[in-house]
């Protein structure tokens, strides 16, 4: 499976590489919201555009692990308390068995 994973990342690379050599020197028109930019180099787009794609990535991946923590805390506080719970539940019985054996002596 890393092998395959590794294999991919290597074509994708590739390709990558076959499409900026084949563009570089063509010039785009960006247009975004109200940004504008005229004459842009293919290369600098396809940059700005995977540096975007990788902080969103990053910023996306960030809240999902903050927010898998929070509910991991809030579990291992439950999963305590029941521990607890469940001890005190046991020495409970314990307690109850030990009292009716001293009143059968």
């Amino acid at each position: 499976m890393k092998l395959l994973k590794v294999l991919l990342i290597i074509v994708f690379n590739f390709l990558i590489i076959i499409f900026l050599t084949q563009n570089s020197n063509q010039a785009i028109n960006l247009k975004f919201l109200t940004y504008s930019h005229e004459n842009l180099n293919v290369n600098i787009a396809f940059l700005l555009i995977l540096l975007v794609g990788l902080i969103g990535g990053y910023l996306s991946t960030v809240f999902i692990i903050l927010s898998h923590k929070q509910k991991n805390k809030i579990l291992n506080k439950e999963n305590t308390k029941l521990s607890i719970e469940l001890d005190e539940l046991r020495n409970v019985t314990l307690d109850v068995e030990q009292e009716s054996s001293h009143d059968k002596k």
